[in-house]
């Protein structure tokens, strides 16, 4: 048997069209963070798929900060924290 791998296609079919993406209630407080971090524009090049997964943990790790710290009324904004991570 050779040690090739097929590949399924879309041989005669046309071409998937995007769908537009559904706007999460969190995508202003992501594009938000994605500034304070620097990485607005390579979001805006890239997409979020162009993020390390790094950049994409930081970036989560400090979404869910602010959600918890607004559930439990802190208003800390969590960029710059003092584990002397980044």
């Amino acid at each position: 048997m050779p040690d090739t791998q097929k590949v399924r296609g879309n041989k005669g079919q046309k071409p998937r069209e995007k769908k537009p993406k559904k706007v999460s209630p969190r995508d202003p407080l992501k594009m938000e963070i994605a500034k304070e971090l620097g990485l607005i524009e390579k979001v805006k090049k890239g997409g979020w798929g162009g993020l390390t997964s790094r950049e994409s943990g930081q970036l989560g790790g400090l979404m869910t900060r602010r959600i918890r710290g607004a559930k439990t009324g802190s208003d800390q904004k969590a960029v710059g924290d003092s584990k002397g991570q980044g």
